[in-house]
This record gives C-alpha cells, sequence and structure tokens, in this order.
C-alpha cells in the first residue's frame, strides 16, 4: 500500500482572528498545520518536530519574527520559511532575505498567492533549481505560466491552469474537489462544487487532445484526482523531487 504524503506547516501568528484565517486556508489546500502565538512556542515546535514550510509573522508578543528566524537559522534549521507581514518596504525584505527567510508576503495577503509562494518556496527546498515538472510528456513551467505536451503548447484558461499546477504540486497524491474548489475561488464565491468536476473534464480533454488520447488526470471515484499513479511518478517525474 502507497501512502501518500501530507506536508506539514507551522504557522505562527499572535492575532487570533489572522490565525484562523490562516490556518483555514493553509489546511483546505490540504496541508497539516501546527499553529504558534508566541516565538517562544515557535521555536519549541521547530525543534522538536520536523515541517515542511513555516510561516512567520514578524510582530509577536514575546520574541519578534525576525529574532525567531534568526535563532533557527543558527541552530542549523533550514525548514523553508516564509514571512508574514504589514510591513513590505524594500528594505525590510532585503534584511529578511539576508537572514534566512526564504519568501515573504504582505499582510493583507491574497489567499491565492499565499499558497503559490507557500508551494514555490516548498519546491525549491525539495531540489527544484528551475519551477518547471516534466512527466511523461507534459511539460510544465510556473514562472512562464506555459504548458506543453510533447512540445506542443496548450491553451488553458487561468482556472485551468491552475487546477492543473495544483494537481502537479501534489504529483502522485489525490486531491479532492473540495481542495480544488478551495485553491481556485476565494472565500465567499458563490460557485457549485460542481465546476471543479467541469474544469477538470476540459483540462483532461485539452491535454489528451494535444497528446494523441494520454490519459495523464486519474479520477479517484469518491475521493478526488491525481496526476499520475505514484509508481508513474517514482517512475517517469523529473525536475523536481516528489511534492506530495
Amino acid at each position: 500500500m502507497v501512502v501518500e504524503e501530507t506536508l506539514r506547516v507551522l504557522i505562527v501568528e499572535d492575532n487570533v482572528d489572522e490565525l484562523k484565517l490562516i490556518k483555514t486556508v493553509v489546511m483546505n489546500a490540504g496541508f497539516d498545520c501546527v499553529t504558534a502565538e508566541t516565538g517562544a512556542d515557535a521555536l519549541h515546535y521547530a525543534s522538536r518536530s520536523d515541517f515542511d514550510a513555516i510561516l512567520l509573522d514578524l510582530n509577536l508578543p514575546d520574541i519578534n519574527g525576525e529574532a525567531v528566524l534568526e535563532r533557527l537559522r543558527l541552530s542549523g534549521n533550514l525548514t523553508p520559511l516564509l514571512v508574514l507581514s504589514g510591513t513590505g518596504d524594500v528594505e525590510t525584505r532585503i534584511s529578511l532575505l539576508a537572514q534566512g527567510a526564504d519568501d515573504f508576503v504582505t499582510k493583507p495577503f491574497n489567499r491565492r498567492e499565499l499558497l503559490a509562494r507557500l508551494s514555490a518556496v516548498i519546491r525549491r527546498a525539495r531540489g527544484l533549481s528551475r519551477p518547471t515538472i516534466e512527466f511523461k510528456g507534459l511539460y510544465i513551467n510556473f514562472d512562464a505560466k506555459s504548458v506543453m505536451v510533447y512540445g506542443q503548447p496548450v491553451e488553458l484558461t487561468g482556472r485551468e491552469y491552475a487546477v492543473l499546477t495544483l494537481l502537479a504540486a501534489r504529483m502522485g497524491s489525490i486531491v479532492s474537489d473540495e481542495e480544488i474548489l478551495n485553491s481556485i475561488y476565494e472565500p465567499g464565491e458563490d460557485v457549485s462544487p460542481q465546476i471543479v468536476k467541469v474544469y477538470v473534464s476540459h483540462l483532461r480533454k485539452k491535454l489528451q487532445r494535444s497528446s494523441g488520447g494520454e490519459t495523464f488526470i486519474e479520477t479517484v471515484w469518491g475521493r478526488g484526482y491525481r496526476l499520475g499513479s505514484a509508481d508513474e511518478v517514482d517512475g517517469g517525474l523529473s525536475g523536481q523531487s516528489r511534492a506530495g
């Protein structure tokens, strides 16, 4: 039996309402979450458990975020770290990146940007030198936001591309309808869950048409969708390590 990987994120935020929002966004995208409301708790959890990423607010009540970042890096903890802050000036960003932060998101954040940056820092930490995935003739370039099948470009809508990149980020793992819906729509948007099946159907047809019938997206009945089985991923994925 193949055990599917669930990525774990440590969220460090002292504002209770913002903590709940961030946790909801990250969990709806399929991550497991541990939360901390102080710098001391963040250092405690980070030293005793492995995480795939850390989301760190700067304005903490005891130890400020910059000090938490410094202590983590000095201790040898290289977990990908995404800073969350209401301060977005260039000097602050440069200082944090120099101290070892992997990326920076300014509050109030866009949910889709947060998830995209979170996935990107995890991909880079797993050995992805270029933000690309190549699998069975399917090639995705995250920087250029382009998709090709056997060298031929595939034209996708924005949401079709968002669905494909989510499946690619979780290559070999099942992604539920709910996770896809929460990834491509903002909270409160009035959409039917059935829209996910529509996007997946259109996406699958475009990929099959360009490939001459190759099936890239598998439907796992009652559970969701998967780009590549575990065996296919282990044998045919290049451009990055498995992301989930």
